[in-house]
């Protein structure tokens, strides 16, 4: 037979969740299941759990909403500039292409339109470095920063 288990909690804690929420014990394979009393003692078992949740999660603080931890997030910045620059590069070159095609001005209008497309691609990678740079260190340290 399976164990219980649970994917955020080891083996010992998943055994007192289920104990608390079915009113068994896992070890006890012998005793019959329990029904509930009564709604008073849902309540009370309900209380426990989150008691015993809410002492689980200040005794081990998780990284859970930190946006900015790890490689993997680190990979999505860097796709995320990366995106930025060829998206303003391309949008420029299209947006002179058109303007060439239009009124016969190859490639003066493409040229110009893709250097003001790289420079808007490059806008926005300091915007994004900024947001991240503010996110990463806080706002009084990017201060100090800047001062310096």
């Amino acid at each position: 037979m399976r164990k219980l288990q649970f994917a955020l909690f080891d083996e010992d804690c998943a055994c007192k969740l289920y104990h608390l929420l079915i009113g068994k014990n896992v070890s006890d394979k012998n005793t019959p299941e329990r029904s509930p009393d009564s709604e008073g003692d849902l309540s009370n078992r309900l209380e426990a759990l989150d008691t015993a949740l809410s002492s689980h999660r200040k005794a081990e603080p998780s990284s859970h909403g930190k946006a900015d931890e790890g490689p993997q997030n680190n990979v999505g910045l860097v796709f995320r500039m990366s995106g930025e620059l060829v998206a303003g590069g391309i949008a420029g070159a299209a947006v002179g292409w058109l303007i060439d095609a239009g009124l016969g001005t190859k490639p003066w209008a493409f040229l110009i339109f893709l250097l003001l497309g790289i420079a808007t691609g490059f806008i926005n990678l300091i915007r994004v470095a900024r947001n991240y740079q503010s996110r990463q260190f806080g706002e009084d340290q990017r201060d100090n920063h800047e001062n310096t």
